[in-house]
């Protein structure tokens, strides 16, 4: 799953996301990424496939999100202002994987203060130790580049992820006064 958060601009209206492929046929199975539910600051999906899998059968696919501006925090100021202390991007597993490929990147020349990963068991952000301890392991948690744009990239990449757990990568943005202009 990877995100992409376009250019700094002023937004207006409801947000809309791009999903890029929304659907894909790998080996004749059709892998589609539904919306579930959309607020302002969360989305849900939902990966289909059709016909469903047959036991010992796997398919691999990936997704890309284009985000429009304004739907996460862009400085550490607007984050205070929702009254939260990070911003995050959280894959819940929820069948069993093979592996697991997250990336978020930011725009040309933003880079967050602080940033890291985490693994939650459900919605209660408590953090499962054994599989963050699994993750800083082997490396998982990444600060990279785009090759394209030279952008910043916080990813994290693992071998089979754990069933009913949630991955997230998380960065705290910069100060305004730190921003070049837009």
């Amino acid at each position: 799953y990877f995100y992409k958060c376009l250019d700094r601009g002023n937004v207006e209206g409801p947000l809309v996301l791009g999903l890029e492929p929304a659907r894909q046929t790998v080996d004749g199975y059709s892998v589609s990424l539904q919306s579930r539910k959309t607020r302002r600051s969360e989305s849900f999906y939902a990966i289909s496939i059709d016909p469903p899998l047959e036991p010992g059968k796997s398919v691999a696919f990936q997704f890309t999100r284009n985000s429009s501006n304004g739907v996460m925090a862009y400085t550490k100021e607007e984050l205070l202002s929702r009254k939260d202390v990070n911003e995050r991007m959280v894959v819940n597993i929820s069948y069993p994987s093979d592996s697991l490929d997250m990336q978020f990147t930011f725009p040309p020349g933003y880079i967050p203060i602080h940033y890291g990963h985490d693994v939650w068991y459900g919605d209660g952000m408590v953090r499962h130790e054994d599989e963050y301890a699994r993750i800083t392991r082997v490396k998982g948690f990444n600060r990279t580049k785009d090759g394209e744009d030279n952008c910043c990239c916080l990813s994290l990449r693992l071998k089979y992820p754990l069933l009913g757990l949630k991955y997230v990568i998380w960065w705290v943005p910069p100060d305004a006064a730190t921003l070049l202009p837009v």
